[in-house]
C-alpha cells in the first residue's frame, strides 16, 4: 500500500527489519530539567540481538519461541525454525523462528504453547 506511494514520490521503496520477543520492560524517567525515558529489560537485549541476525539469515523478521508461546491463538503465518543459538549476553540458548508462509483464511491450529524454550 505505502510502497507504491514511496516508489512514486521518492523513487525507492522502504525496507524494514523487525525482531519480536516477549518479556518485562521497566520504564524510568531520568534527568533533571531535561527528562528522558529509559527502558530496561532482558527482552530489549534479546530483540536487539535478533534484529542483528536478520541480515545473516536473510529474513525481514525474526522472533523467539517465547513470542509464539505467548500467543492466545494460532498466528496467520507458518513459523520456520531457523536456529537454536546462545545469543550474546544470554545464559541459555534461544530457539529462533522466521515466517515461512503467510496463511490465508483462518489461522492454523498448531499448538505453539508446547514449544520448548
Amino acid at each position: 500500500m505505502f510502497a507504491n506511494h514511496y516508489q512514486t514520490k521518492f523513487g525507492v521503496q522502504p525496507v524494514f527489519k523487525a525482531a519480536v520477543s516477549t518479556g518485562n520492560v521497566t520504564a524510568t524517567l531520568v534527568g533533571g530539567k531535561t527528562k528522558n525515558i529509559a527502558y530496561h529489560g532482558d527482552v530489549l537485549n534479546t530483540t536487539a540481538r535478533l534484529l542483528g541476525l536478520c541480515k545473516q539469515y536473510k529474513r525481514d523478521i525474526l522472533f523467539t519461541h517465547f513470542y509464539l508461546k505467548s500467543l492466545d491463538s494460532a498466528p496467520f503465518f507458518e513459523p520456520e525454525h531457523i536456529a537454536t543459538l546462545q545469543l550474546r549476553g544470554k545464559a541459555n540458548e534461544s530457539n529462533i523462528y522466521a515466517v515461512k508462509n503467510m496463511l490465508e483464511g483462518q489461522p492454523n491450529s498448531t499448538d505453539f504453547k508446547s514449544l520448548k524454550p
